[in-house]
């Protein structure tokens, strides 16, 4: 008698099992392996986002203007520079208002940085016409601080501005995103003719 050739009942249960098992690696495997490709596209997206963002502050940040409060004998700068807030004249965008001069501030609001924005005449008559954008989400801190030049060479940066009738030759911004350890600052020299005293525009606020 011939013996039968093929596969016995046990040992289709244990291929079956290796298979089982084979795939299952397999799996698990593909999933980590396209978890880490959505991570380094987010991260990159973030790190666009970052970068996008540290440019457009820059440069509004650059173009201050050194607008005057005519207030009795007291001329302010338009200007407030405090540790986790910044506000200053400058332009914005020609698709967010050409090139008219808008009162900006920057700061963290819930874990967003945040721009509020309004013509600057509207301000100067009291009026409330603030907007609102954001610029960055999941923000961890944001700090600013201000330099004051000695002897016209090295800075002595403070935590705020308090010289109220001039504009600080630089400004630095560091912010940090959540669940990151790096940080991203920038710093920016305000033009040498935007913080000297004769040639701010002098302007009024209305009572009305």
């Amino acid at each position: 008698m011939k013996k039968q050739s093929g596969f016995t009942l046990l040992e289709m249960l244990i291929a079956i099992s290796l298979m089982t098992i084979m795939l299952g690696l397999l799996f698990s495997a593909s999933r980590t392996l396209s978890g880490q490709t959505q991570s380094g596209i987010d991260q990159v997206q973030m790190n666009d986002d970052i970068r996008l963002v540290i440019q457009f502050v820059r440069r509004l940040i650059s173009q201050t203007s050194p607008i005057v409060m005519n207030q009795g004998t007291s001329h302010p700068v338009l200007f407030s520079g405090a540790k986790h807030q910044l506000g200053f004249v400058s332009t914005l965008p020609a698709h967010a208002g050409g090139n008219s001069l808008y009162w900006v501030e920057l700061m963290l609001k819930e874990n967003q940085l945040v721009m509020n924005y309004q013509p600057l005449l509207s301000l100067l008559k009291n009026h409330k016409d603030i907007q609102q954008i954001t610029l960055l989400n999941g923000v961890a801190s944001l700090d600013f601080s201000y330099a004051e030049l000695h002897n016209n060479i090295t800075p002595k940066w403070h935590s705020a501005w308090r010289k109220s009738q001039k504009l600080p030759p630089m400004i630095s911004m560091t912010l940090a995103q959540k669940n990151q350890a790096e940080k991203y600052p920038i710093v920016v020299s305000l033009p040498a003719q935007v913080t000297r005293m004769r040639d701010h525009l002098s302007v009024q606020r209305s009572d009305s």
